[in-house]
């Protein structure tokens, strides 16, 4: 432990499947203190923590006020870049001399140039920015930052019952039931080819699926799970997980027990969308095309099983927790003289 301080500031709330990169945050430093929204996830209090009081705007904007003097008291200020949180930026344009270190995916996917332009001056200011991918570094790269303020740390979760397993039971999904995941797809071809497919979460679209479904027995649904051993078990009788029109952190929970993926390539995915390919998930390029990649999956076990160990390899070379450790603490040595 050094004697250094540090603030987190977060966009949303406290993350519990971010307790190992924070428990390692708490032994680096002297002090460490966090500031959210407390959107979306409940404080954990293992940690010390202070939610901002949240003003809502239109969609995902929203106003979050603190007091600044935390930040003035920190060495080093760790934020979440969310253009449409400005708490997690406005600070830095007032107190541009403290060490930033910004964490998110870089550019975004906005074509504004004007967007691009205030992410680059945000950017700019930092002294270092952990992005969640090799991609999102090149983007940065080629936008001009220089490739020495960047360190990737790949968005994963601590997983550490990860193992291959070689599942044949059913079709899965495990998240929040969303409009934007597009699973009424999924279970509507699951019907009509007589595939079972099992539907582990919570979220606005539940019920109503479940009452569409509901006299359909190849269809489960079950509420959300957080026992990693259950986890295991539930992904570990999987063929594949499915998640149709957006996938995000569920392909790091599949990959880590060699469940291989299969989604639309052409939909707009969070960053851990980058993890598949062709070779250790199941991308299509039309929805028509879905019923042809479950029935590929169902029927080619020994394909199923390439792709589901291509999926292991790549957790365990490029996922592990470890990594995005090492991401952050490369930041903190260039900082920390």
């Amino acid at each position: 432990m050094n004697k250094k301080s540090c603030l987190l500031i977060l966009e949303y709330g406290i993350p519990h499947y971010r307790t190992f990169l924070f428990d390692f945050f708490k032994k680096y430093f002297h002090n460490f203190f966090i500031i959210h929204s407390g959107e979306r996830f409940q404080p954990s209090f293992n940690f010390e923590n202070k939610k901002g009081k949240n003003i809502k705007l239109k969609g995902e904007l929203s106003l979050v006020f603190f007091n600044p003097f935390q930040i003035l008291k920190s060495d080093i200020i760790i934020s979440t870049f969310n253009i449409y949180k400005p708490h997690t930026w406005f600070w830095i344009l007032l107190f541009p001399w403290k060490k930033w270190v910004l964490w998110g995916q870089g550019l975004g996917k906005s074509n504004l140039k004007i967007l691009k332009l205030f992410r680059r001056l945000i950017i700019s200011i930092s002294s270092g920015y952990v992005v969640y991918t090799e991609k999102g570094k090149e983007n940065l790269v080629e936008n001009g930052i220089d490739p020495a303020k960047i360190s990737v740390a790949f968005n994963t979760l601590n997983i550490e019952n990860h193992e291959l397993t070689f599942g044949k039971d059913y079709f899965l999904y495990v998240g929040r039931v969303q409009e934007r995941k597009g699973l009424n797809k999924v279970l509507k071809e699951c019907k009509e080819l007589g595939f079972r497919l099992m539907i582990v979460g919570d979220g606005t679209l539940k019920e109503k699926l479940r009452i569409e479904f509901e006299n359909v027995d190849n269809i489960i649904f079950k509420e959300g799970v957080f026992d990693e051993e259950t986890l295991k078990t539930i992904f570990g009788k999987a063929i594949a997980y499915v998640s149709p029109d957006h996938v995000g952190l569920g392909v790091v929970h599949a990959f880590a027990y060699g469940v291989p993926v299969i989604t639309n390539k052409t939909k707009e995915h969070a960053p851990e969308f980058e993890y598949c390919n062709d070779q250790n998930s199941y991308l299509y390029d039309d929805d028509g095309h879905l019923k042809y990649a479950l029935k590929d999956a169902f029927e080619n076990r020994k394909g199923r099983i390439d792709k589901g160990k291509l999926a292991y390899d790549f957790y365990r070379e490029k996922l592990s927790s470890e990594r995005m450790i090492d991401s952050f603490e490369y930041q903190f040595n260039k900082i920390i003289k």
